[in-house]
């Protein structure tokens, strides 16, 4: 599992006097290692960077205190996001920061709402999907090492002035598609899963009832629009590589008992006391669980005096009047710690070992099968050598291994030849845990199990020990990647070292080929071998008469096989 940093996203450090030392100081007390800025475009002055002298000042400062700043990139004014001058502009702020450590950019703030970007109409993600292509290419162009990080999606709609993001990235991704364009837009995603602003003390666990919003906990809807927009396409998914920036998330506290905050508060609000809670239940039970999600700052380390986001008279607007900090108001030598940043900082240090929870292991719900219902097709491997095959079957489903893994079927490139071209193109592995397969492990397998253990890399090399092979012998990736699980393989007592086999190879998979995965077994193999583990993978499952059964754990049923003179014979369900 990739490792987890946590930050702030707070632009008091770029304006201070000092250049943010005191500032950076009180990030490495409590375990912090990020920074988030914003610096904006103006259009009147569309090639000067006006911010440029704070960037000079603090950047550096940042630098030699080792905090990692990321600069999200937006405009002065929300219905001005030409691509060609704002990118020409991003490129030319990726070349000034970059002397100073500076590599991480988000393509604007919240683009589905028209704070940030108007007017929202039909047309808007398809013009900020042109936008983010255009200044993926610009600032990598200038910045080698740059990651390009889009979207900062607001987590909801409330209104005709914003769009729901979870229709809104699948918006994009209909724009990508239709652009034909053959390199991603994005390295990494930026999300604010803020709790339902009607209900602002919701806990983590609460999210949002409606699907086209997301939370916390619904981080699920996410990587599955992600999945259903690009899948397929030059743009990783989370299933082969993108990763989620959590850059804005928090909980506004009651100030009441400080003396140097003013104006009446505007919003509900927790205790000091409830806000370190949900912060530790967040990094505990999602957070730090979640391989997808490796980085998450905090909005305000230093929360802002004003509570509405006016002066003292109220005739001016001085920031967004939040409280969500994890220090009080004032800066330094009167702000204070408030609980969440002594109580949680020891979770920060942990990273992923502060979770508490099953660590989350999302797949793809696959809604559409390669399978026509009711095709018939057969499998075939090295039993079926010197058979004519003649491309009988509607389809085929093709053993790489010679029964076990690491072993060859002989006949793989004869029998796949005919039907690798087929849009329902399959090839099936063989699984298993001996004691010596851990002598086969890779070393990029080693590197992509680092905290999931020994059997896991075991079926991370088992998967790629095949796929190697596959392109050794110039044979196209298939559509689907069946795992044979049963018992005739061999499998350790241990059924949490079979399952992490198990997932090791999937995880393998899909990474690496971006095709789907399923799983042929049948319901008390599958029990018996892996505890019962619930996975949402599709299933083929051996039936007498080749008749659709129930599932085995909890994907859909793609195929059924029955038997054959001299053919299993398969049934798409």
């Amino acid at each position: 599992m990739p490792p987890i940093a946590y930050g702030v996203a707070d632009n008091a450090s770029f304006f201070a006097d000092d250049g943010g030392a005191w500032f950076d100081s009180q990030l490495a007390e409590a375990n912090l290692s990020e920074n988030r800025w914003e610096i904006q475009w103006d259009p009147s002055q569309p090639t000067a960077i006006a911010q440029l002298p704070f960037l000079q000042r603090a950047a550096p400062v940042a630098q030699a205190a080792g905090v990692r700043i990321v600069l999200v990139l937006d405009s002065t004014r929300p219905s001005v996001h030409d691509p060609a001058a704002f990118c020409s502009w991003a490129a030319q702020v990726a070349t000034a920061a970059e002397q100073w450590g500076v590599h991480d950019y988000v393509v604007w703030n919240e683009p589905n709402t028209a704070r940030y970007w108007a007017p929202q109409d039909a047309s808007a993600p398809a013009q900020y999907e042109a936008l983010l292509a255009r200044c993926y290419d610009s600032i990598h162009a200038a910045d080698a090492q740059a990651r390009v990080i889009g979207f900062g999606l607001s987590a909801r709609s409330s209104g005709p002035t914003q769009t729901a993001p979870i229709p809104y990235i699948a918006a994009v991704g209909a724009a990508y598609r239709a652009s034909g364009r053959q390199a991603p837009i994005m390295d990494q995603m930026s999300l604010h899963p803020y709790p339902d602003p009607n209900s602002p003390t919701d806990s983590p666990d609460v999210g949002y009832a409606n699907p086209n919003d997301f939370g916390v906990s619904n981080l699920s809807r996410v990587k599955q629009v992600i999945y259903d927009a690009f899948n397929d396409t030059k743009q990783p998914t989370t299933v082969n590589g993108l990763t989620f920036r959590i850059d804005e998330l928090g909980w506004q506290t009651d100030t009441s008992q400080y003396s140097q905050y003013y104006n009446p508060e505007n919003v509900k609000v927790v205790s000091e006391q409830t806000q370190a809670a949900y912060i530790g239940e967040a990094v505990q039970k999602y957070l730090a669980c979640d391989p997808t999600v490796t980085d998450v700052d905090w909005f305000l380390l230093v929360d802002e005096p004003s509570r509405n986001g006016r002066s003292p008279d109220g005739s001016t607007i001085v920031g967004g009047g939040r409280q969500s900090g994890l220090m009080t108001a004032g800066g330094q030598g009167v702000s204070t710690p408030k609980l969440a940043y002594t109580q949680d900082a020891p979770l920060f240090a942990e990273g992923r070992a502060a979770c508490t929870a099953t660590q989350v292991d999302w797949s793809p719900m696959v809604t559409r099968s390669p399978y026509q219902r009711g095709m018939h097709g057969i499998d075939v491997s090295y039993p079926n050598c010197g058979m004519r095959l003649d491309g009988r079957g509607g389809f085929a489903v093709v053993g790489v291994n010679g029964g076990r893994p690491y072993s060859f079927n002989p006949c793989l490139r004869g029998e796949y030849a005919r039907y690798a071209h087929r849009a329902s193109s399959a090839l099936y592995l063989n699984t298993g845990y001996e004691r010596w397969y851990p002598r086969m492990i890779t070393p990029a397998c080693v590197v992509a199990a680092h905290g999931r253990g020994i059997a896991y890399a075991v079926g991370c090399s088992e998967a790629a020990t095949s796929v190697r092979r596959l392109a050794l012998m110039g044979l196209s990736q298939p559509r689907v990647w069946w795992l044979d699980v049963e018992p005739s393989n061999v499998w350790s007592r241990n059924r949490a070292l079979n399952t992490s086999v198990l997932r090791g190879m999937i995880d393998y998979l899909k990474r690496s080929t971006g095709a789907s995965v399923g799983i042929y077994s049948l319901s008390h193999w599958w029990n018996s071998i892996t505890t019962g583990w619930k996975t949402s993978a599709p299933e083929w499952i051996p039936s007498a008469r080749a008749v659709c059964p129930a599932p085995f754990s909890a994907g859909p049923v793609w195929l059924a096989q029955g038997g054959g003179a001299h053919l299993d014979i398969d049934v798409a369900c």
